[in-house]
């Protein structure tokens, strides 16, 4: 992998998201390899290159659509011409401010005639801006409109001109039977659109759906009959253009398809400029994730309504930002625990000396050995992976059922706690990752094991007879008792008594404050 680099080294280094290279792959801006040996996306220094350029231009606010346009001539006068009318428009701005100003200052004079410390006065002054605003809208403002007409053009057209990112206006859950996705696959969104439309793909597709296959869209589930942009990684970026439509549906020759189980769908509305709501899906998906959603990004998808994607008058539209959801935790499911969890008893806490913790054993089933470099500065342990899995453990050993706390920074991706054959991981893909402490089944909870990096958290697993919770900084992140050692451990006498390991994994570094055990009396 020399002169290769990870995904996580991309993002750290340059301060992107995972998913912002996504899109950018997407729109067909940069590229990434795939490695066979671990499945990890590797960036060539090409594409680093290329990606040190795409951030420059988006912080002088230049759009993905003049980007694409300077990266697809080798002519300067492209770059010139689009920095050019950047210059122009940043110059038209300054002139409206320097307008707003002199309006705002005028306000300023009338305002410091009145005694702001005399509360009618106020009342009068608010007063009269309501009806003086009434009156605007209605057209029957008979006074000097000069400096409040005014006040409102410049207004408008800073608006206009000021960059502003797509916002989520809405988000919602749907419930889907298994679907077949039919149409053509491409390597970015750059290249699908021209293809599909250019060539009449799109009509023909409706056509065989509508006519010779007799399948009603519309009737699938809503907005069935949107047309999809349907993307993922796999064998490298995928940008798919086409329809779902029902299982089994017969493929029309020319044509790809790629069937999905019953899945519930996440769905965000972007609400933005034309040229600008497009490759921003990471607002989408941290809405989702506000929102209590819980999407996973194996495959996600744009959907294009027939009216939402009609620009308005502004020249705004709206893009359906769509994740497959194979699993959406109950946020109130969880908030049933709170009780559980504030009634436990415990036994006496054992604060761990972290100068005698030992390197830690990986799981059994994992080859080799990693390697990892620790060291205490000014009574923190720091780990530094080498490979994977990499952790220090505890000299002594503990009973189920417990509690584990530790304060902890993360430089960047994973922490990782184990306990017998359980493992609790955050910051993995942004997902807590949980292996069953007996049998080792592996839980994957989308979007709940993100903690921010470079700040000290406190994470706290609790690991019960009945249930298993995790605290972040004191607040409830996740609890259930969906996993399989809650049911092995109410009929089998078999007690794990282990030590209790902490670590990270892939080149990442955590800093540990402290580490807590503590038995929980049943």
């Amino acid at each position: 992998m020399n002169g290769l680099s990870k995904i996580s080294e991309v993002t750290n280094r340059y301060d992107v998201t995972a998913r912002t290279l996504h899109y950018y792959e997407k729109m067909g801006l940069i590229e990434s390899t795939r490695c066979d040996s671990s499945g990890y996306r590797l960036y060539d220094e090409t594409a680093i290159v290329r990606l040190k350029q795409i951030l420059i231009l988006r912080k002088m606010n230049i759009s993905i659509k003049d980007i694409k346009q300077i990266f697809a001539s080798s002519n300067s006068d492209v770059v010139l011409n689009v920095l050019s009318k950047k210059a122009d428009d940043i110059d038209s701005e300054v002139a409206l401010l320097h307008e707003l100003k002199e309006i705002v200052l005028e306000f300023i004079q009338q305002i410091k005639l009145i005694d702001f410390h005399n509360e009618a006065e106020v009342k009068k002054l608010y007063k009269n801006v309501e009806t003086i605003e009434a009156q605007l809208v209605s057209g029957e403002y008979n006074g000097s409109v000069t400096s409040v007409n005014r006040l409102v053009e410049v207004a408008e057209k800073l608006d206009d001109k000021r960059l502003t990112p797509p916002i989520a206006v809405n988000t919602y859950r749907q419930s889907i039977a298994p679907l077949r996705f039919i149409g053509k696959k491409y390597k970015s969104g750059a290249v699908a659109w021209p293809d599909f439309h250019a060539n009449g793909h799109n009509d023909l597709l409706l056509e065989s759906l509508t006519e010779k296959l007799n399948v009603n869209l519309k009737d699938l589930y809503e907005d069935g009959d949107s047309l999809i942009g349907l993307m993922c990684h796999r064998n490298g970026f995928e940008y798919w253009l086409g329809y779902f439509t029902p299982e089994n549906t017969p493929v029309p020759d020319g044509f790809e398809h790629e069937d999905f189980s019953g899945k519930d769908i996440a769905t965000c509305w972007l609400y933005g400029k034309t040229d600008e709501v497009f490759a921003v899906e990471p607002i989408a998906y941290e809405k989702l994730l506000d929102e209590g959603f819980a999407p996973i990004d194996d495959w996600w998808f744009e959907r294009y309504h027939p009216t939402r994607t009609v620009p308005d008058k502004k020249g705004y539209m709206i893009i359906d930002i769509c994740f497959f959801a194979n699993k959406v935790v109950d946020t109130k499911k969880t908030e049933s625990f709170k009780q559980q969890i504030d009634g436990l008893v415990y036994g006496t806490e054992n604060f761990i000396n972290l100068e005698t913790m030992v390197p830690g054993t990986n799981r059994s089933d994992l080859i080799g050995k990693a390697g990892q470099e620790v060291k205490m500065v000014d009574g923190e342990l720091i780990i530094c992976a080498q490979g994977d899995l990499d952790c220090m453990q505890t000299a002594e050993t503990f009973t189920f059922p417990l509690r584990i706390d530790t304060v902890a920074k993360i430089s960047n991706e994973h922490i990782r706690m184990y306990f017998n054959t359980g493992t609790l991981n955050l910051n993995w893909d942004e997902n807590l990752y949980f292996c069953d402490v007996l049998s080792g089944k592996p839980y994957i909870y989308p979007g709940f094991g993100r903690v921010s990096a470079d700040e000290y958290h406190r994470i706290s697993w609790i690991i019960h007879p009945e249930f298993m919770a995790i605290l972040v900084d004191g607040k409830l992140r996740f609890a259930s008792n969906e996993f399989q050692y809650v049911h092995m451990l109410r009929t089998s006498p078999q007690t794990p008594v282990d030590c209790v390991r902490i670590g990270t994994a892939w080149g990442s570094t955590i800093t540990v404050k402290s580490l807590a055990v503590t038995p929980i009396i049943c």
